[in-house]
């Protein structure tokens, strides 16, 4: 039995250390790190005896547990916190959270807050979620060649892995995209922004064409020139030879 006499909880009242002093440990003679074997013997209650009369082992003596721990079972925890069964995160929640009446917008903590319909998963936020599609669509029709597939989430297929010019220019406009969602829900929940699917894009685009800035020795190729040309980049350094 490996329960710790001063911290776990094993009495009823709870941790001994938040109902007593440490007077307590000095007046039974034992220390931190004993367990509640030390006050068990032959199956029932043995106080240790007291090197001093004091009230707080009156009082624990008079709060005797009715049940004695059996010795030779092993120890288990127990969830004692809001709702039946074991631990979970959510019940942790619930325990520690001040309770209070239902609010109107209570939804939204489970619920996509850019479209205010189905709950708030990574698929349903970046490729479901009516603002993301919306945003989607928007960069189509402004650059035909990073709609060429059919399938959006192909950017993490495999085919992708080639370094040409084009699959590093759409990984990165779909990686920024990605990333305006993300930051367009977190500006919305904390500040009260509100969400432009046009504003996105165009944060996109300027993101995109900063970043290729440092790009160098691309093959100058008609499709590479076009698509340099479609994203509006500056000067991009191409390789002549």
């Amino acid at each position: 039995m490996k329960t710790n006499f001063w911290f776990d909880r094993w009495h009823r009242i709870g941790p001994l250390y938040k109902k007593f002093t440490e007077n307590l440990l000095k007046c039974f003679g034992v220390s931190k790190i004993d367990y509640i074997s030390c006050c068990i013997q032959a199956g029932e209650w043995r106080w240790p005896e007291e090197r001093k009369l004091t009230d707080e082992s009156q009082l624990l003596k008079q709060l005797t547990p009715p049940l004695v721990p059996n010795p030779d079972m092993t120890d288990k925890t127990v969830w004692q916190g809001y709702g039946p069964g074991d631990f979970s995160v959510q019940k942790a929640i619930s325990t520690l959270r001040i309770k209070g009446n239902k609010t109107e917008w209570y939804h939204l903590v489970w619920d996509c807050v850019l479209c205010g319909n189905g709950e708030e998963s990574v698929q349903h936020l970046f490729f479901q979620c009516a603002i993301s599609q919306k945003v989607w669509q928007k960069m189509c029709l402004i650059h035909k060649m990073l709609c060429s597939s059919s399938d959006e989430q192909c950017w993490m297929s495999a085919k992708w892995k080639a370094n040409t010019f084009f699959n590093e220019l759409k990984k990165l406009a779909l990686s920024v995209r990605v990333y305006q969602i993300w930051r367009a829900r977190n500006r919305f929940i904390f500040q009260h922004i509100p969400v432009s699917a046009v504003h996105m894009v165009d944060e996109i685009v300027r993101i995109v064409q900063l970043t290729t800035v440092t790009w160098r020795k691309v093959l100058k190729t008609n499709d590479n020139w076009n698509l340099a040309v479609e994203w509006g980049l500056s000067h991009p350094c191409f390789n002549c030879s």
